[in-house]
């Protein structure tokens, strides 16, 4: 949460409502039906209380009211706690909140109050990145490319594993690697012998972890990194125009790079790149700026 900025909050909707439209078009389902698959639960009359909190960095301007802009967006009842930290835990808890939303520099979590669940941010990114890339539509392959081992990357791989997908993994961090390949069971990938995806999820804080040998010509990235994985050369691969046969009537989208041999579906929600599920012609990026509200959703169903 360290990370944000106020500025990455700003229109966040309506990026939100693109992002669940392209999402739709790219699987076949939204985030909300998605979501519901995945954890079993639907939205109901849960309360939720959103605390802020002022340890490490302090609060972030618009994180507070972002988070009751989703709550509101899924259907669900919220509001923002008058106080922050123990006194806006209290208040809640003597309002009658079913759910409490907290982050600080180093988690985020929904604590669902009436089962005593909690949900923590970087399992439920992992889970939800990785479901949206195991759905690409315009792929029969099992097979799924993971780049990233962490806490989200892990969480996400041992989704995809669990559901049945062959996993090709990397990650520099020796250690991360070969914990993923006792534990379950995932294949290295080797760069020596490149093998090309048409189902990535990426998890790392680096740049340019993907390269054009990865992915296949038609292509989905989930990655909820900042910063986002494709370098620029291939983000810049060509000449951008209007083809209105790919985007406008398939995809809602309006621009393409036509020369570029990759049709590239990027999921990410992190500020300053694509800020929606972006679907191009090379993995072009958009310029705008969005927090990630797909795991928001995940954080409420995983507590319910």
């Amino acid at each position: 949460m360290a990370l944000l900025t106020p500025e990455d909050l700003e229109d966040l909707l309506n990026k939100l409502r693109q992002s669940d439209e392209t999402i739709k078009a790219s699987t076949g389902k939204g985030i909300t039906e998605i979501c519901e698959e995945v954890y079993g639960t639907r939205p109901a009359s849960q309360k939720v209380a959103i605390v802020p909190i002022t340890a490490g960095n302090g609060i972030i301007g618009n994180f507070s009211s972002s988070l009751l802009a989703i709550t509101e967006y899924f259907g669900l009842e919220g509001y923002i706690t008058e106080h922050p930290d123990i006194t806006g835990y209290y208040q809640a808890v003597s309002d009658g909140a079913d759910i409490l939303l907290m982050a600080d520099d180093h988690m985020f979590i929904a604590h669902d109050l009436k089962n005593g669940k909690v949900a923590a941010n970087h399992i439920c990114t992992g889970v939800i990145y990785s479901e949206i890339a195991s759905r690409f539509i315009h792929t029969e392959s099992k097979d799924v490319l993971v780049i990233g081992l962490g806490r989200v990357g892990y969480a996400g791989t041992e989704h995809l594993v669990k559901k049945g997908f062959n996993v090709y993994a990397y990650d520099p961090n020796t250690e991360f690697m070969e914990k993923a390949i006792e534990e379950l069971g995932v294949n290295a990938y080797d760069s020596a012998n490149p093998k090309k995806f048409s189902m990535v999820f990426e998890a790392t804080p680096n740049a340019n972890t993907i390269s054009e040998g990865m992915i296949a010509e038609r292509c989905l990235v989930s990655t909820p990194g900042i910063p986002c994985a494709l370098p620029p050369e291939l983000a810049e691969n060509g000449d951008v125009e209007r083809n209105t046969d790919c985007f406008e009537s398939n995809f809602g989208m309006s621009s393409c790079c036509k020369s570029c041999k990759h049709l590239c579906i990027v999921v990410c929600f992190w500020p300053g790149y694509s800020g929606c599920v972006h679907l191009v012609y090379g993995t072009g990026l958009c310029n705008t700026d969005s927090w990630h509200p797909v795991n928001f959703l995940a954080l409420i169903k995983y507590s319910c």
